[in-house]
């Protein structure tokens, strides 16, 4: 019997304007970035204990969208602290709330440790247009199978 062990994510965003109207829900898969990977094996085997923890978003663009050797957003927006929970099916989501205070369009984000150690990053197609006022409920769900 061959069982290989896959992981992947998926980036759920729901955007809302000052008046509590939802303007968008959509989802966009990502890439399991390699250092994402390496820090896995680490938390397996004991060797690290650095736990992935954070949501983060950006403003960057790419010609050549994101890849499995992505370290970094292309331009950081904003880091935040996620409240993780986990789902039947082997699913580990992560959630946090962006509130923003003034006119910005996110185009990217990750999910990561403490120290920037991405474990998923992805391109929002289509861009999130945020005002003042604005918030974006962002979920990521990774799977393990």
């Amino acid at each position: 019997m061959n069982e290989g062990l896959k992981l992947s994510g998926e980036f759920e965003i729901h955007h809302y304007n000052k008046k509590e109207n939802k303007i968008t829900i959509y989802k966009n898969k990502n890439v399991i970035c390699y250092v994402g990977k390496e820090r896995i094996a680490k938390l397996i085997g004991g060797l690290e204990t650095g736990y992935f923890l954070g949501i983060a978003i950006g403003t960057g663009t790419s010609t050549s969208g994101v890849s499995p050797e992505d370290i970094a957003l292309f331009a950081s927006y904003a880091t935040a602290p996620a409240t993780i929970t986990y789902e039947s099916g082997y699913v580990c989501k992560f959630y946090h709330r962006f509130n923003f205070t003034e006119t910005v369009t996110i185009t990217e984000g990750a999910v990561g440790t403490a120290l920037g150690i991405m474990l998923g990053h992805a391109m929002f197609s289509p861009a999130v247009e945020n005002n003042s006022g604005d918030y974006m409920d962002v979920y990521y769900r990774i799977w393990v199978g």
